[in-house]
């Protein structure tokens, strides 16, 4: 039987090579620029197979990967960091790797507030004078500042920079991750304005800053763009660009998204620059509802607002680095807390959560059994459930 099939099989390969079809295949094969075409061919269908699967695919439930025992207080939060998780509270911060608590730092603070850039990160009490950075390994440093903080954030390699406050004037403050201070600048109130924003770029030479002035009894918003590298020193105060023309529109939220890309929200705006030495605007956006929340990573923008079709309901707009929308979804569920999943958003309450992707496709809903505190999406495209006594992580099936 075996030889009768391969005679058939031979048989049927001598009349295909006499074939016009096969004559032509093989004297495209021989060119170039058909393998280079068939590659394409090949690897195009790969990525919009994988595309559609990404976009349309969803899960039903989840798998336990691994879990480690915790002790959480009422106040206890969490933040993505390295390979697992940080938990912090007004009475210490530790780091969680996936199977214990490598670590942990004690201290006692009111308002702590924590900014992280990939391994580095740093911790302060609002109004206090004290920052304490941290890496993978623990604490590095301590940084003493001279006035009370209202904010910090934090580059890649520990720099910090710091805004502080006294009666009549504001000051920005960087410092290297050991507490040694690289650059102090004063701004009077009545002159500059108050500060209410800051971010630091990831490499740690860039600084954005939103500024509230009065004038004549007017509040007016400035935008201030700082470059403490070699070539920004060449400019006055080391001030790179500065907008005036957001008249009295708020702006209670700025940030550096990569080294040169950087996002400002405003009460009814969302601007987005290019930043290299100087800045400039790539696009203007107008927002004519009340935003309820902002919410960013690397890649994107969230904004959240109420509904105007249901009661209890949300919307989210999502947008890229240069201000391309990507994502207009209305939401029935009442969320607590929303972040993004990488290319994903996450919305979450103590008891349910809802994954979308950028096209409003449900990805995964779950209702859980306990009272979640907090959930934090992985790197690999996994999820850290965080409970009263352990964390789970979890992947999606």
């Amino acid at each position: 039987m075996k030889k009768i099939n391969r005679m058939k099989i031979r048989r049927y390969e001598a009349i295909f090579r006499r074939t016009k079809a096969y004559r032509l295949w093989r004297r495209c094969w021989k060119k170039y620029w058909f393998k280079v075409a068939l590659v394409v061919v090949v690897l195009a269908a790969f990525v919009i197979s994988f595309n559609w699967y990404n976009t349309y695919d969803s899960y039903e439930d989840y798998e336990t990967e691994a879990s480690v025992r915790i002790d959480s207080s009422s106040n206890s939060k969490y933040e993505p960091f390295e390979d697992f998780v940080l938990k912090y509270s007004n009475e210490g911060v530790s780091y969680i790797d996936g199977e214990k608590e490598l670590w942990n730092e004690s201290y006692d603070m009111q308002t702590p507030i924590i900014d992280v850039c990939e391994s580095y990160f740093a911790i302060a009490d609002k109004n206090t004078n004290d920052i304490i950075v941290f890496n993978k390994k623990g604490k590095i440093g301590n940084i003493t500042t001279n006035y009370p903080l209202i904010d910090l954030d934090v580059a890649r390699q520990g720099v910090v920079a710091a805004l502080l406050q006294e009666q009549n004037a504001s000051y920005i403050e960087i410092y290297d991750s050991s507490g040694e201070r690289l650059v102090s600048h004063k701004s009077l109130l009545n002159e500059n304005g108050y500060p209410i924003a800051i971010s630091l770029s990831q490499d740690g030479t860039k600084l954005m800053v939103s500024y509230v002035t009065t004038s004549k009894g007017s509040v007016k918003e400035r935008l201030v763009f700082y470059n403490f590298s070699s070539k920004g020193r060449k400019f006055k105060d080391g001030i790179v660009g500065e907008f005036e023309g957001y008249g009295d529109s708020f702006i209670p939220s700025v940030k550096f998204m990569t080294n040169s890309d950087a996002a400002v929200v405003g009460e009814d705006l969302v601007d987005f620059y290019s930043v290299d030495l100087k800045p400039s605007l790539k696009e203007h956006i107008e927002i004519k509802e009340k935003i309820q929340k902002v919410f960013y990573s690397d890649n994107y923008v969230g904004l959240v607002f109420n509904s105007k079709e249901k009661k209890n309901a949300s919307r989210i707009e999502v947008y890229n680095k240069s201000g391309k929308q990507l994502m207009n979804k209305e939401v029935d569920f009442e969320f607590e807390s929303i972040r993004f999943a990488n290319n994903k958003v996450l919305l979450y309450n103590s008891r349910q959560c809802d994954i979308l992707s950028f096209k409003g496709i449900e990805k995964f809903k779950y209702h859980f059994k306990e009272n979640l505190l907090d959930i934090v999406p992985t790197k690999d495209e996994k999820f850290l459930i965080m409970y009263n006594t352990r964390i789970e992580k979890i992947s999606l099936e």
